[in-house]
Parts: structure tokens; C-alpha cells; sequence
């Protein structure tokens, strides 16, 4: 830990330093304000999938900020298919990118945005819920290619299901270039320390002049150390389910054998070596909850908090 220290310090100054410019929306028309030339029901830069203007559209009266938000829902019949609406975002080979929209659902459904890196299968999916407007983010890596897109899809998933429906507004799409955003996303629980490490290990293969080195070093130590931190708590409640199960074992053998002798034993010392039997059963609950709670607690370092 004392080898974090300098390290940690690092970071904080990196943080405070770093004012570099948000990267550009790549998504257009990601806030459907603009219609497109010959369909008022359509947003500019955007296509259907197997949907009509009646079942993928902008809607003046849904709009989460803005004149409008796009509504994309199930037709009443099941075998419609899918309905969906889609965009191909340009992007650089092998990078990771940061996706973010406000979504809500209505119905027996989820939203589902799917995404196609390069034109190949197999595709990335997420999905969302909520009844009010709310904010999802996600993260995903294109294809090693040069020249390719992520093809974005939106559409109510499962469909068949009549009056599922899904409102979207505010999509963008940018590329994580700078720790900042990094911090970010850890700290909203959208990346996981492995997916983080592996960000900044390719941040930090850039050029020099393009991100503050000492920062990007700072935050991969410390997600490193999460990760390893992470494995070592799985392993202890592994081993403190074996345990257990080993002694709920013993307890039903135990159970079986005062089972057994029914009839042998006066009914008194029966029942009292029954009571005791489920007061040790009660007492082992709690004992490994207690445990699990101490040795699984987050590490401190899992609550680092940046407001850049």
C-alpha cells in the first residue's frame, strides 16, 4: 500500500490538471430534432428496420429534452417481426467507445440497443429499462479493421409483445480518449476493472503529447489493484460456501440420525436435540453472513471518488 501512495497522488493531480475538450457527438441527428427530407416522421441520419412510420417515429409530445424524442414500439401483430431504427457510426479500428442515451420502456418490454462492429456478427447488446426517462451508458470496442462502423439498432426487445414501447433521446457516441472520461465510468459503475485496465493500457500506448502519462499510470495501478482484489474475495466466498455446505451436510446427517431414532428416545430429550439442531442451522446462517460481510467488504479504494 505504501507503493500506492505516490502513485495515488499522481492521479489526484493528474485529475486536477486535465481540462481537456469533450470529444464531438459521432451520432447524427442523436437528439432527433431534425427531420429527415421526405419523411416528417423520420429523423435525419437515421433508417427503419423492418418498422413503418407508425411504428418507429419522432414524437413531439415524448421529448426527454428538446422539441423531440424517437418512439420505437411493437406492432399488434406478433408476426411483424422485429421493429427497429438504425445508424452506422463511423469509427477507428480497435477502439473503445463510450455510448450514452436517455431511454425509458413501456409494456412487457426492455429497450434493446444492438450493436454491429464492422459489419460482422457477433453483435453487442445491452438493454435498458425504466418507466421515466432515465440516462443508460455503455461501452464497447470496434472491430481491428480499419474502415469500419459501429451500427447502431434500437428496438423493443421481445417483440410481440403488443404495446411494448421504447423512447430515446440525447444518443452519443464518443470515443474514450483521456482518463478523465475513464474516471467517469468507474465511478458510475459502468466499467469493471478489468475492462477499465484494459482501456488505459491502450490509452497509454499512445503518443505522449496525447494524454497525461502519470494520470493514465495512476488509475491503472489502482484498477489493477482492484482486480486482484476482486479475485481474492471470490475466492474467500467460495471457500466459505464449501464450508458451509460441508457443515449444513453434517447437521442433515445428524437430522436423519434423530430421524431414525424415533421411538428410541424419550419425547422430551427428542424435542430438545431437535431445538438444538435448528439453533445450530440458525446460528451458522449467521455466522457466515457476518463473515461473508467482513472478509467480501469493497476494498476503500473501490470508493475513490473524482469530480473533474
Amino acid at each position: 500500500m505504501d507503493k500506492l501512495i505516490p502513485t495515488i497522488v499522481l492521479f489526484l493531480a493528474g485529475c486536477l490538471a486535465n481540462g481537456a475538450e469533450p470529444a464531438p457527438n459521432l451520432v447524427k441527428n442523436g437528439d432527433f430534432e431534425e427531420t429527415a427530407p421526405n419523411d416528417p416522421t423520420l429523423p435525419a441520419g437515421w433508417s427503419r428496420r423492418q418498422s413503418t412510420s407508425k411504428t418507429a417515429y419522432r414524437d413531439p409530445t415524448q421529448a426527454q429534452s428538446g422539441k423531440a424524442a424517437l418512439v420505437v414500439k411493437n406492432q399488434d401483430d406478433a408476426s411483424a417481426g422485429w421493429q427497429g431504427i438504425q445508424q452506422a457510426v463511423p469509427c477507428a479500428p480497435s477502439t473503445y467507445y463510450q455510448i450514452s442515451l436517455w431511454g425509458k420502456t413501456q409494456g412487457e418490454v426492455k429497450g434493446q440497443l444492438q450493436i454491429i462492429r464492422g459489419g460482422k456478427a457477433p453483435a453487442a447488446n445491452f438493454f435498458f429499462s425504466s418507466a421515466n426517462w432515465r440516462k443508460f451508458t455503455y461501452v464497447v470496442c470496434s472491430a481491428a479493421e480499419p474502415g469500419g462502423t459501429l451500427q447502431l439498432t434500437f428496438m423493443p426487445w421481445p417483440w410481440g409483445f403488443a404495446g411494448g414501447m421504447i423512447g430515446l433521446d440525447d444518443v452519443v457516441v464518443t470515443p474514450i480518449t483521456t482518463t478523465a472520461q475513464v474516471s467517469e465510468l468507474i465511478e458510475n459503475q459502468t466499467l469493471d476493472p478489468a475492462t477499465a485496465g484494459k482501456i488505459l493500457q491502450a490509452l497509454l500506448a499512445r503518443p505522449p503529447a496525447e494524454l497525461d502519462r502519470e494520470q493514465a499510470k495512476a488509475l491503472l495501478a489502482r484498477e489493477k489493484l482492484k482486480a486482484e482484489i476482486t479475485l481474492q474475495q471470490k475466492a474467500v466466498a467460495f471457500q466459505i460456501t464449501s464450508a458451509s455446505n460441508e457443515i449444513e451436510t453434517l447437521l442433515d446427517f445428524a437430522e436423519f440420525d434423530l430421524d431414525e431414532l424415533k421411538g428410541k428416545l424419550p419425547a422430551d430429550e427428542a424435542e430438545r436435540a431437535r431445538r438444538q439442531l435448528s439453533e445450530l442451522r440458525q446460528t451458522l446462517a449467521a455466522k457466515v453472513a457476518d463473515f461473508s460481510n467482513k472478509a467480501i467488504a469493497p476494498h476503500p479504494c473501490n470508493f475513490w471518488r473524482y469530480d473533474g
